[in-house]
């Protein structure tokens, strides 16, 4: 059965850098860790076992997400899923503009929604294809899809406590 991520919200807005592997009462089995050069206290959050990462395909695939870049991308059997991460930030104090996937060709993918109530509460800072800063406003039920491309940042802000993302990362099976 899979479980609502949603419940480990105040488990995941719980953690801090530095802190140990995490053991929700589920069983997934998380890695905790920080950037401590970002101007932030984002933290990934990701599955650190493999049965924890057959969970957390489970939900990938349940959501179909890899569905929306079959036709975008060369692969042999299917869309995989890389990893699951739990991003949590309630500040940002300076952007850190980068590209999730370098010299991928726009066949790794970025997938990223509100899990948090206040998911919402810090956006997504990008640049447009003329290189002009724009923001992203996350919305609850919608997931921002991206590739290779996209230099992106969290947004400077603040919000009274970690909102919580969820970010499946996923591509390609050519391995080369």
């Amino acid at each position: 059965e899979i479980i609502d991520l949603r419940t480990l919200v105040p488990l995941l807005q719980a953690q801090r850098p530095g802190n140990p592997p995490l053991v929700t009462p589920d069983g997934l089995n998380l890695h905790i860790h920080h950037h401590p050069d970002w101007d932030s206290d984002i933290l990934w959050i990701t599955q650190f076992d493999e049965p924890t990462y057959r969970h957390l395909e489970a939900v990938f695939d349940a959501l179909a997400i890899a569905a929306q870049v079959e036709g975008r991308i060369a692969f042999d059997e299917r869309v995989v899923l890389y990893t699951t991460m739990f991003v949590t930030r309630s500040r940002c104090d300076a952007a850190h503009l980068h590209f999730d996937w370098l010299n991928m060709d726009n066949d790794a993918f970025t997938f990223l929604t509100p899990l948090s109530e206040n998911g919402c509460a810090i956006d997504l800072l990008y640049e447009d294809f003329r290189g002009q800063p724009r923001t992203y406003r996350y919305r609850h039920g919608k997931g921002l899809i991206f590739g290779s491309h996209f230099h992106h940042s969290t947004a400077p802000g603040k919000a009274d406590e970690p909102a919580v993302l969820l970010a499946f990362q996923f591509g390609t099976d050519r391995m080369d």
